[in-house]
């Protein structure tokens, strides 16, 4: 094999690795995602350390630069039934627009939407962008759809409009966004409270919006946690997990609840008996909340990180639906 396919395959790896970084169930002793790009980026380091006086030798006089360089929510009104529109239809991969900072990306992301202006709007986003929805009516929540921005016809949806709610926060690598928001429908929907996790890519010309999750509910205080006692209700399971206490992390959930591993990819929702064999297989990882948590109709959000047993971590965003008394879902988004 040449020594350019062999630094082209490294520099892939990277790039697969950086899209799989996520909290995830690994077999014991496999190397977790987010150490990938370690490994490939010492394989490449040997390539070129070796490979370059080798080419200079014996290769051609001249050739093409090797380049191995690579930063609240929707619920559904009645069935727990996931509806997933492909990206299939309306528009072709278009021109992008993508955004110096992440300041600036929020702001053109809700300005396009709440103008209309699709076509802006899904030039701020990746052709494989994917948003799903979770929705909470009265005490029961559930995924209700998970569109593809691509090829989603949203003139045709009833959304009135988006008001973001304060000041957004993100993970402690940047890469996540959470905004508080309210989304205003016809009614009987009406106005639903919650969050808004943006997952952002890096491209050559900046960032783009690369998956999405909208958390929301209706209008309940009587069915909003105390925010104290939902914090003390999220640290007693953060302290359960950390000590490998699988009964007592259940123990702060509802015997409905679920764990949603990664915001943007709707098959990792864990609930039943899957539940317990999820946070088992996991213990070899220790949740960190990095910052304070924040509060948005009936969901707390809070930056967390995950770390690995020998030292490997990944920074993201955890989400909580506090009902009863109880976490009815755990959520987590982690950067690509």
């Amino acid at each position: 094999m040449k020594l350019d396919d062999l630094a082209r395959r490294a520099a892939d790896e990277v790039r697969e690795a950086s899209r799989e970084a996520r909290f995830t169930v690994r077999a014991p002793g496999s190397r977790p995602p987010w150490a990938r790009p370690l490994v490939a980026l010492g394989a490449a380091a040997v390539v070129l350390a070796v490979g370059i006086p080798l080419l200079l030798i014996f290769g051609p006089r001249a050739g093409p630069v090797i380049d191995v360089s690579t930063t609240t929510l929707a619920t559904t009104t009645t069935a727990a039934t996931t509806s997933t529109t492909a990206a299939t239809s309306t528009t072709a991969a278009g021109v992008k627009t993508p955004m110096p900072t992440v300041d600036e990306l929020v702001a053109a992301y809700y300005a396009t939407g709440n103008a209309g202006d699709w076509d802006g709007f899904r030039a701020l986003n990746t052709d494989d962008c994917m948003h799903a929805v979770y929705r909470v009516e009265g005490r029961t929540g559930a995924i209700s759809d998970n569109i593809s921005h691509a090829a989603y016809d949203f003139a045709g949806d009833p959304l009135e409009g988006i008001e973001v709610l304060g000041e957004f926060f993100v993970s402690g690598d940047g890469d996540v966004v959470v905004v508080p928001v309210a989304y205003t429908y016809p009614d009987p929907m009406g106005v639903l409270t919650g969050f808004d996790v943006l997952v952002v890519r890096h491209g050559d010309g900046g960032l783009l919006v690369g998956g999405a999750a909208t958390f929301f509910a209706d209008d309940r205080p009587d069915l909003v946690a105390d925010p104290a006692e939902a914090w003390a209700l999220i640290e007693a399971s953060r302290a359960a997990f950390n000590a490998d206490d699988v009964e007592g992390v259940l123990a702060t959930m509802r015997g409905s609840a679920v764990f949603w591993e990664d915001m943007t990819d709707v098959e990792t929702i864990h609930g039943g008996t899957a539940l317990r064999e999820f946070l088992t297989a996991n213990l070899t990882l220790s949740i960190e909340l990095t910052g304070e948590p924040v509060a948005s109709g009936r969901f707390v959000a809070v930056p967390g990180r995950n770390t690995e047993d020998r030292g490997f971590f990944g920074d993201g965003v955890y989400v909580f639906w506090i009902s009863d008394g109880k976490i009815a879902l755990q959520a987590y988004a982690q950067s690509f």
